[in-house]
């Protein structure tokens, strides 16, 4: 597979939102979702039958029968696999989306959200589904049309909110609620500031805490400490970097806030368990396969 210099990105069309039908093997026709990419919006996707097999940032995700995908921007995801798939994908301007429901994704305590979704959830996104459908087959070209679409596409993600947190919080009824906004408030921070702040003590003061209450409360929610999560984080985009552009690796280490790419090697040997010339030439090496 041979890299490019950026990280191949698909833009959104302009119109705000887009929906399509999936049915049959049409995943399976090569196309440019097979190839690396991220977006610069929001895709959902949601299977009623089949499997789909993506990867998002270098892990493999199944998306099942009954399950409700959602893909945050600027995530590097692929299309690997596809089996007698039926669905939707939703495609939505991240200016559509509002502020509640985006400060929920970026504190999302998970990576990658997929949901395994009730019969009754399954059916009420199936609707919406459809209705944004209709609508954008009728009269594409009026305003008030269009308004219909971003009133359903609304619905759709607060909805898509609402079933997460409700995971989310069955998850860590062990916590409190404090201890819980504290780490969804690192984690947001984190992903907007990890190629300036290294040290614990930026995100404490940030957050206008102490760092070992901090450190105590994350490691208590994820299981992690500050340390791991800040260096997880530049790892990953990393390894994004390694596998999917040409750019050095010292032009990498620079590009994520090290000037000293020696000890960024050595940062990402320890890490990652493989030095960052050799992850790549992995890596590349088994997409060839």
């Amino acid at each position: 597979m041979k890299n490019s210099p950026i990280i191949l990105k698909h833009d959104h069309d302009g119109s705000g939102i887009r929906i399509e039908r999936i049915d049959g093997e049409i995943l399976n026709v090569p196309s440019e979702l097979h190839e690396p990419h991220r977006h610069d919006h929001c895709i959902c996707i949601m299977v009623e039958k089949g499997t789909i097999e993506t990867s998002v940032d270098f892990r493999k995700t199944s998306i099942r029968k009954s399950s409700l995908f959602v893909s945050h921007p600027g995530q590097v995801h692929q299309l690997l696999k596809s089996t007698r798939v039926t669905g939707w994908v939703l495609s939505i301007d991240n200016k559509l989306v509002d502020d509640t429901v985006s400060s929920i994704m970026q504190q999302s305590l998970s990576e990658v959200i997929n949901l395994e979704l009730s019969p009754g959830e399954s059916g009420w996104f199936k609707t919406i589904l459809e209705l944004t459908a209709g609508t954008a087959s009728k009269n594409s070209g009026m305003v008030i049309n269009f308004q219909t679409q971003v009133t359903l596409a609304t619905a759709f993600m607060h909805q898509v909110a609402f079933v997460y947190q409700g995971r989310e919080q069955r998850s860590t009824l062990h916590h409190s609620a404090n201890s819980i906004h504290i780490t969804k408030k690192f984690k947001q921070v984190l992903k907007q500031q990890f190629r300036t702040w290294k040290r614990p003590s930026d995100y404490a003061g940030i957050l206008n805490i102490s760092v070992s209450h901090l450190n105590d409360t994350v490691k208590a929610v994820t299981g992690f400490s500050l340390t791991y999560l800040i260096q997880q984080e530049v790892i990953r985009e990393a390894q994004r970097l390694l596998y999917y552009s040409d750019l050095s690796v010292k032009e990498i280490a620079v590009s994520l806030g090290y000037e000293d790419y020696k000890y960024f090697n050595r940062l990402f040997s320890k890490v990652a368990g493989i030095s960052p010339g050799a992850f790549r030439k992995q890596e590349i090496s088994m997409a060839a396969q």
